[in-house]
């Protein structure tokens, strides 16, 4: 997710469209855990531009309500569905958006697409372990470092062969993260019944 420019995030989406309205770019700091391991909280900074056409691939910026509010989030295009309307109007388009870290996946219009991730900054002085895996990362696909941060354009080769390998690994992914809650859960039923055991 997007770091809200205020408490409010309906006023964060319409602070984004504002800027980008107004220049182009804007720079934002992350929050959350959906996007590892490449971006992380606190690791670095992400630069949003204006998107004209979303492809699979790109990292949207988006709104969505969850929760009873409005937020803006940070999601990887994993797909693109094409759903008939009705009399007679063109088909619409639903982007399906899915975090890097998640299971589950977004169907949003286009309307709700703020902007795409242009450029994402890394600090290159912090010592937090997943800021160091979230670096190793970067700098395994190329992102070069310039003054205190590193840097990487998602239209770099080597980025883009980053988003082609872990998207196709979604399968393998997807099935460690259900094991990962299997496993957790029936540590958590023995330790109980060991428990009560003494």
């Amino acid at each position: 997710m997007i770091h809200p420019a205020s408490d409010s995030a309906e006023y964060s989406a319409s602070c984004y469209r504002d800027i980008l309205g107004r220049l182009s770019v804007v720079l934002s700091f992350t929050r959350g855990q959906s996007m590892r391991p490449l971006i992380f909280e606190g690791v670095g900074y992400v630069a949003i531009t204006v998107v004209d056409e979303p492809q699979i691939g790109d990292i949207l910026l988006f709104e969505q309500m969850r929760q009873g509010e409005t937020r803006c989030i940070l999601h990887r295009l994993v797909g693109i569905e094409q759903v008939p309307s009705n009399a007679g109007k063109a088909d619409e388009r639903i982007y399906v958006t899915r975090g890097d870290n998640c299971l589950g996946c977004e169907r949003i219009r286009r309307e709700d697409i703020i902007g795409r991730a242009e450029n994402i900054y890394w600090l290159a002085d912090s010592r937090r372990r997943w800021h160091t895996l979230s670096l190793q990362v970067a700098r395994l696909i190329g992102a070069q470092r310039d003054g205190t941060a590193y840097s990487l354009c998602v239209r770099d080769a080597g980025y883009l062969r980053y988003v082609r390998l872990w998207n196709a690994l979604w399968p393998v992914r997807r099935l460690l993260y259900r094991l990962r809650g299997v496993a957790a859960r029936v540590y958590h039923m023995l330790r109980r019944g060991v428990r009560r055991a003494f």
